[in-house]
């Protein structure tokens, strides 16, 4: 059974470092044919949503600096996104379990919400640009 802490950002990190990503050079995600291959593939492309989420947040901590109530809301809203995100991704895990996809549907789920929260954050940076 997995519980709550298992789906923290230190979590999040770890997913990042698995072993199996040692093969990652060995593997053409347009190609992908295997469980392995489809497994390296959805956590690639999990770090780079991941990796351009946490520009467009820099980006937007940077644009409100002199904001403080509005930081402040950021901050809060991106604590429960990930919040939301880590129980939302734990029902495809459970949903999954024991299967060889599990871990596939789970970084999916982490990129599929990744990618609609990045466009959130760069829909808000160009709103406050205007």
């Amino acid at each position: 059974m997995i519980t709550n802490n298992s789906f923290s950002q230190k979590n999040i990190d770890r997913i990042k470092n698995q072993s199996y990503l040692k093969y990652k050079d060995q593997i053409n995600c347009d190609s992908a044919n295997t469980t392995l291959a489809y497994r390296i593939c959805a956590n690639l492309q999990y770090q780079e949503s991941d990796s351009l989420l946490n520009i467009s947040y820099r980006l937007l901590l940077t644009e409100l600096k002199n904001k403080a109530s509005e930081l402040a809301l950021l901050k809060e809203s991106q604590k429960e996104w990930a919040n939301y995100r880590n129980k939302h991704c734990k029902i495809y895990y459970e949903i999954y379990e024991g299967g060889s996809l599990q871990s596939i549907a789970y970084m999916n789920s982490l990129t599929e919400l990744t990618n609609n929260r990045t466009k959130e954050l760069n829909n808000l940076l160009h709103f406050i640009k205007q």
